[in-house]
């Protein structure tokens, strides 16, 4: 599920995952870019502090769950790998298709 070196995967809610990388013109991704990934005109970034991603940061849909967008098995199951519940409440999920990246790929 890491992406490769210079990408980011695109976590589906259907559980799939592909490979998105930055224009050719550009190393890092652009706001429109993402927004297109993510079918959204608003993204939020979440920098996980803990866990195996915390090298990695998530890019998301800010209002997938106020659009009622489906649950992301996979990015609310990453999400639980760095905030554990036993440790962390509430309970939340991932809302609509996901970016996980290394942050320099955002600039």
């Amino acid at each position: 599920m890491l992406p490769a070196e210079g990408a980011a995967t695109l976590l589906g809610v259907a559980g799939s995952l592909r490979e998105i990388r930055p224009d050719k013109v550009r190393k890092s991704f652009k706001l429109p870019q993402l927004y297109a990934a993510l079918a959204t005109d608003y993204v939020d970034v979440h920098c996980p502090q803990h866990g195996p991603y915390e090298d990695y940061i998530l890019v998301f849909d800010d209002e997938g769950k106020n659009r009622q967008r489906p649950i992301n098995p996979l990015a609310t199951a990453l999400w639980f790998k760095a905030y554990p519940l036993d440790q962390y409440a509430p309970v939340d999920v991932v809302a609509g298709p996901v970016l996980l990246m290394k942050s320099n790929l955002l600039r």
